[in-house]
């Protein structure tokens, strides 16, 4: 849908709502205006529930609650008036307003008797009395988060209350496609459920603009030559993992690992901000022909070329190269097949680091098809020209690794 234009020279204050994501946009405009008009200010939300459950008024005994540098600190920039004011008396109302689709904080605590909803820190656990307030007159509060799009429809309601001159404009994350591998992983809860859902709660809004981040990502895949995997290069521990003692020598602690959505690049956010001041000055989103959601044929070949062999590296001992066939293989198992390095066996180098990887993949997942890359590197190893005590102890260990694989499926 698009929202009646507004001249930009009238956008004197633009107003953004959410999470990191509106804070990252909040930058990228505001580095793209150079302090010119307009004037972009951002809040940092903790979850619609707050505002919707006591709303235009901070609840009594709060303010002086948190009124410390203690208190303030469990809040983690989500303010008091953040969590329970949308105007501000001090503040000119905005001609636009941009929300991103912002994920619930955790944890939410209901009040046992004035049920209104408040976001809290974890760290106030190592803190005595906020532990003991909170206990004493709280409840945990677990918003349902299939019913996401319902609260965001109501605090968007009660936006257009509070300015109805202003225009809107909600930023659209990123499908969960499974070719943005490893599993696409948002912060927001059941968002995989909820995007097929959108673009019909989408209609039933009024005077809503949409930038959809899925086409800016494929516009800046098709105009730069990023892949996704460049785009999103960050990595985050599963929830659903099996720790193992040598992952702290590793990249990822924790696996399985999914691929964090949530956190692009600085380039991706600057091309955003070209769409919104776009936006600010037609009064809608005009995309371009490049701008289409990723193909699954391209997005597959991307991520299939980052797990692609260097045998030239694998052939110089080179610890990086053979790091990340490692890490290739702890990601995803059947991504390299033992068949294709067992060649490269005599060129694997006895690093004790390296050691701890391979042995991380083989506990976590034993394979019989090991044992040739094993054995072959063992015999290199015994008819090395030099022997030491490490290369006995090194070589006692792996031979535990090889017997262990026979034994694999």
């Amino acid at each position: 849908m698009t929202a009646h234009s507004l001249p930009v020279a009238t956008a004197q204050r633009v107003l953004l709502l959410g999470n990191c994501q509106a804070l990252s946009l909040q930058s990228a405009l505001q580095a793209r205006s150079q302090g010119c008009s307009p004037a972009y200010a951002a809040r940092y939300l903790a979850s619609a529930s707050t505002y919707l459950s006591h709303p235009d008024a901070i609840p009594e005994g709060l303010q002086e609650r948190f009124s410390s540098n203690e208190g303030r600190a469990l809040l983690e920039s989500r303010w008091l008036e953040n969590q329970f004011l949308l105007a501000s008396s001090h503040e000119p109302p905005p001609q636009a307003i941009i929300l991103t689709l912002f994920h619930e904080a955790t944890p939410l605590y209901q009040h046992k008797k004035k049920k209104y909803v408040l976001f809290v820190s974890k760290a106030s656990r190592k803190h005595p009395d906020y532990e003991a307030w909170l206990n004493e007159h709280f409840d945990r509060f677990h918003p349902d988060p299939l019913l996401y799009l319902e609260r965001y429809a109501l605090f968007l309601d009660a936006l257009r209350l509070h300015y109805p001159q202003a225009r809107f404009l909600i930023v659209k994350r990123v499908k969960h496609l499974a070719a943005y591998a490893p599993i696409p992983n948002s912060y927001l809860e059941k968002w995989e459920m909820l995007e097929p859902r959108f673009a019909t709660w989408v209609r039933l809004q009024k005077d809503v603009s949409i930038l959809e981040m899925d086409r800016v990502v494929g516009g800046l895949m098709r105009n730069t030559g990023l892949t996704i995997q460049k785009i999103f290069p960050f990595l985050r521990a599963s929830e659903k993992c099996r720790p193992s003692p040598w992952l702290r020598f590793l990249p990822y602690f924790n696996l399985p690992v999914s691929r964090d959505m949530e956190h692009p690049i600085s380039l991706f956010w600057e091309t955003m901000a070209q769409y919104i001041e776009e936006w600010l000055q037609q009064g809608e989103i005009r995309y371009r022909s490049e701008d289409c959601t990723p193909s699954w044929t391209a997005l597959i070949g991307q991520y299939r070329d980052s797990f692609r062999l260097d045998e030239k590296l694998l052939q110089q001992k080179n610890v990086g190269a053979w790091a990340g066939v490692w890490e290739r293989l702890i990601l995803h198992p059947k991504s390299v097949y033992w068949k294709e390095i067992e060649p490269y066996a005599s060129h694997f180098p006895a690093d004790k680091v390296l050691f701890r990887a391979l042995r991380t993949l083989l506990d976590l997942h034993p394979n019989r098809a090991a044992v040739p890359f094993l054995e072959g590197h063992r015999d290199a190893l015994k008819n090395a020209a030099t022997k030491s005590l490490a290369d006995a102890t090194y070589l006692n260990m792996l031979q535990q690794y090889i017997d262990r694989q026979k034994l694999a499926k």
